[in-house]
């Protein structure tokens, strides 16, 4: 302790001792001090840490402050937060600002935390290495560096919230423009940017015009405030905002390719194979034709003889689009039931417990892509529509490379089909 020998409370003369060591950790300076002693110690005495110092917490759950003059539109809120820790319990109903973060107010606290759990929950993402600095990146890319302190908090990550509350903001401003131009200059070249909006926002060639004309009487800004302005601001946001219009998109310029007549020739007819998938639980109709190796994928909401009639009609309608005919399907057994709804194709059934092995084998292919795509993903929860598009995209891909198993080394299966 830094504390001298109390001194006897029946003095009531001032006496000069030691700062206390609350003192020394909330100001940082251990100067004498002239108090009067009190007669018995107060809940103000307690032990605080630095009140400036913002310390990052990877136990806290919550971002909380036990100083308010740093904090910004402190407010009762209709929650009242309920903290446990091992002094005990503590409820608050207050929050503020300080810059980006939330802040729960409880003067009764002894630290200002920031939470590693509620940060990464908001967004940010928090690096750290042994021998430097930590560093908390917001989710628009701007970095946050806290220090390692010293003494009684020795290494712990902090901020100086005396130099970070307007650096927390993450805005960015035109403060550094106002260098070059006195005071004056730049609130007439803010007056300027007012009147534009007052008379209609003309452009800023328009409304400099305006002003240099001599029937624009009475008017508070001249042409040289009105460059200040676009110096300072750069251009009218509300111009930009009212006046952009669409800009003009590029013009698609079809291409043709054109197939080898030996291509078609040998494969006038086609065999497909089908079956149906299963993703998450989600059936899919897929098929996978022999020679062309063009892979198909559609969602089907039910597995009705009707619907599935219907998938395979749209297949063999796409395949005769291309110029290419579809005669016989291979399925196994659950697709004698679409027989009388698809005469035009002859559809060849297996036998019960056998299964056609080269659907097999493309269903299992596009899985392992799709499982490949959910490991790249930052989503904990797979909605139903994003689960459908994933094996859309699979599939497209599987598509539009050529396939060594396929008629042609060069041109991909989606090229020759469509």
């Amino acid at each position: 302790m830094f504390n001298v020998a109390p001194t006897p409370s029946n003095k009531a003369t001032a006496v000069t001792t030691k700062v206390s060591f609350a003192e020394v950790v909330r100001t940082g300076q251990a100067k004498p001090v002239v108090k009067s002693p009190d007669p018995a110690p107060t809940k103000e005495d307690r032990v605080t840490l630095c009140e400036w110092k913002l310390y990052l917490d990877s136990c806290a759950t919550y971002h909380s402050a036990f100083v308010d003059w740093y904090l910004d539109n402190v407010r009762e809120v209709d929650t009242i937060l309920k903290g446990s820790c091992n002094a005990g319990v503590t409820t608050s109903n207050t929050k503020g600002l300080f810059g980006v973060f939330e802040m729960w107010l409880n003067r009764g606290g002894i630290a200002n935390l920031l939470s590693i759990p509620q940060l990464e929950e908001d967004g940010f993402k928090v690096r750290y290495d042994t021998d430097g600095d930590w560093i908390v990146t917001s989710p628009s890319g701007e970095d946050i560096t806290f220090k390692r302190d010293t003494g009684l908090c020795n290494r712990m990550p902090y901020i100086d919230m005396r130099e970070n509350h307007a650096g927390l903001a993450l805005l960015q401003t035109v403060r550094k423009n106002f260098e070059g131009f006195t005071k004056k200059q730049v609130e007439k070249a803010l007056l300027a940017r007012n009147v534009q909006a007052m008379v209609g926002h003309p452009s800023d060639g328009e409304f400099n015009q305006m002003v240099s004309s001599p029937s624009m009487k009475n008017c508070p800004v001249d042409p040289v405030d009105v460059t200040n302005s676009l110096a300072i601001f750069g251009p009218n946001r509300p111009d930009l905002r009212g006046k952009t219009v669409r800009q003009k998109p590029t013009r698609v310029e079809p291409e043709w390719v054109e197939i080898p007549r030996g291509i078609r020739d040998l494969l006038k007819t086609v065999t497909l194979t089908a079956d149906v998938m299963f993703v998450n639980g989600i059936p899919f109709l897929t098929t996978l034709s022999r020679s062309l190796r063009l892979r198909t994928t559609e969602h089907i909401p039910s597995r009705t003889a009707k619907q599935l009639g219907r998938s395979i009609m749209k297949i063999v309608k796409l395949y005769a689009l291309g110029g290419f005919r579809v005669r016989v399907i291979l399925m196994d057994m659950e697709f004698e039931k679409v027989k009388d709804e698809v005469e035009l194709v002859e559809l060849n059934t297996t036998a019960a417990r056998e299964h056609v092995g080269e659907i097999e084998r493309s269903i299992r292919v596009v899985k392992e892509r799709c499982r490949c795509v959910y490991t790249s993903l930052p989503f904990a929860y797979y909605h139903k529509q994003l689960v459908i598009h994933m094996v859309y995209f699979v599939t497209l891909m599987l598509n539009v490379v050529p396939n060594k198993q396929g008629v042609s080394e060069h041109m991909s299966p989606r090229t020759i089909i469509t």
